[in-house]
């Protein structure tokens, strides 16, 4: 009875109020950039379209109040600090050709170090082999499913600091790290229980079932 109960109050928060996230990078950062402890692949914020990995909720909430002391710990600057609208990626060598960056490109509020014009286009054709060369993972949009209910333990989802797992196109939202791996390594069997179909969904919202 349980179960089922947790599945119909799940099934109906899912269908009430899906969100379409537009498309992220992951950063992948290992470390909490606010106090150097090691990050949790399930306590993660979206800020300017990257995906940053923290320790603690406090901790990202103390970066997104003051981006500006921690982004040098994540390889990142303002472009501009009077005018913080863009982000430079201060990496070594260009993504696409594997030499000295002479030029660059921009995704979003991010611009990318790259060889020349010609590694330029090859990066925006195809972003996601550039971010890859670079150590990080870029996310096309994807939809947030806002669920309250944990589908694996059946616990309640933190709601001010949400814990999720990105699987096919959707994000899934979790109450620990345990259960981001459980999701993240069979994610048809959870989101089976949950009642989703992943594809249906995001053609609902017109987003591609490719992504």
């Amino acid at each position: 009875m349980r179960l089922l109960l947790a599945f119909i109050g799940l099934t109906t928060v899912l269908w009430a109020k899906p969100v379409v996230i537009p498309a992220f990078v992951d950063l992948k950062n290992k470390k909490d950039p606010v106090n150097g402890k090691r990050a949790s692949m399930g306590q993660t914020a979206l800020w300017r379209g990257l995906q940053i990995r923290f320790a603690t909720a406090e901790n990202a909430r103390a970066f997104e109040k003051t981006p500006g002391k921690f982004l040098g710990k994540l390889g990142l600057a303002f472009l501009n600090p009077k005018k913080p609208d863009a982000l430079k990626l201060g990496n070594a060598l260009c993504p696409v050709t594997g030499k000295k960056p002479a030029k660059s490109v921009r995704w979003g509020g991010l611009v990318i170090g790259v060889h020349d014009a010609a590694a330029a286009a090859k990066f925006s054709k195809n972003p996601g082999a550039g971010f890859a060369k670079l150590g990080y993972a870029y996310h096309p949009a994807l939809v947030d499913l806002k669920n309250t209910v944990c589908p694996v333990t059946e616990g309640e989802c933190y709601v001010e600091a949400p814990i999720w797992a990105d699987v096919k196109g959707v994000r899934v939202r979790v109450c620990c790290d345990r259960c981001v791996k459980e999701v993240t390594d069979d994610p048809t069997t959870w989101l089976k229980r949950m009642g989703v179909d992943p594809k249906k969904i995001r053609r609902e919202l017109g987003l591609s079932v490719k992504d």
